[in-house]
């Protein structure tokens, strides 16, 4: 394969998304945090949609730029407030955002596939908690839906600021979404899943002026790391910490969310160029696995069956897909 190793911009020219929208789900912490603290600071107006607010100091971020920022509480896992937090963009800034990041996420959910444990397994009888595909795959398929018929509601209304511009909606997947991590095996269903509505959407969304992408973080310090450890009240920065210092004692390669923020902007920015666009974040250094893989077809397909696959794919849509 060759060398797809990715040079990502770690800051951007001021006002480079001046006056444009963006909407981002789960955009009070973590990563999310971080892309509005950045897209904010480049003079973009912002909805959040998380279940808990932000923090005060993101407002002190826009009034320096000049950026508008409004919050709506959302469940993405309910497609009713998922669809009325895009409504709110348009009664907020009068438009839906051209800019889409679904990234609100959550960490495996109990032991599915245990059975060792009659005391503290789930109990076969009753359907598990599958919260996480939920929320990590089907409130994203939801996200992408909605973001594309609110685009497509500007450009018949010629509303807002971004009619004309590249609408780009960036995924939140995971390195585990290409290589699956062992103890995680729903959350890596979900994962995969995001990757393959990315490859799929490639196809499709171009011609709604619509380019999707996804970033696939490695390990990265937020919030949803010591989520999924035993809750102790009051404790989830100290949890956080520690485990943040057991990661760097054993060598591991970790990412900060800024890291995977410069990546999600980076794709915005890139707007039809990052259609089907799949980047690794790991360690703060970033590789486009997408094109990586699919300049590799022949190698792990076979070249046989490389040229059968693409004699069978040229449908109306793969003619109109962006080149990887």
């Amino acid at each position: 394969m060759a060398n797809q190793v990715l040079e990502i911009p770690q800051s951007f020219p001021p006002g480079s998304f001046k006056g444009r929208i963006a909407l981002i789900t789960g955009g009070s912490s973590g990563i999310g945090l971080s892309t509005t603290q950045t897209l904010l600071s480049l003079d973009c107006n912002v909805v959040i949609g998380d279940l808990s607010p932000p923090p005060s100091s993101l407002s002190d971020v826009a009034s320096k730029s000049g950026a508008k920022l409004t919050f709506q509480k959302c469940n993405v896992a309910d497609y009713s407030s998922l669809l009325a937090l895009f409504k709110h963009s348009k009664s907020h800034f009068g438009a839906y955002p051209s800019l889409v990041f679904a990234n609100a996420g959550i960490a495996e959910r109990g032991k599915l596939f245990t059975f060792d444990s009659p005391e503290t397994d789930p109990s076969i009888e009753v359907e598990p908690d599958y919260s996480v595909i939920d929320i990590d795959l089907k409130a994203v398929v939801s996200t992408v839906r909605i973001g594309m018929w609110g685009i497509k509601q500007n450009s018949d209304e010629g509303a807002g600021p971004d009619v004309g511009k590249d609408a780009s909606i960036v995924i939140t997947a995971s390195m585990a979404g290409y290589a699956g991590q062992g103890g995680l095996p729903v959350y890596n269903a979900a994962k995969h899943g995001c990757i393959g509505l990315v490859r799929s959407m490639r196809f499709l969304a171009p011609a709604q002026g619509v380019y999707v992408s996804c970033v696939a973080p490695a390990i990265t310090m937020t919030p949803l790391i010591s989520s999924s450890l035993p809750y102790v009240p009051g404790s989830q920065s100290i949890i956080q910490a520690s485990v943040e210092k057991a990661f760097v004692s054993a060598g591991v390669p970790m990412n900060t969310p800024q890291h995977v923020a410069n990546a999600v902007v980076y794709l915005m920015a890139e707007g039809s160029k990052a259609s089907g666009k799949g980047i690794l974040c790991q360690g703060g250094q970033y590789a486009d696995l997408e094109r990586g893989i699919n300049a590799s077809r022949d190698a792990w397909m076979s070249a046989m069956h490389a040229r059968m696959y693409r004699s069978g794919n040229k449908t109306k849509e793969s003619k109109g897909a962006a080149k990887l």
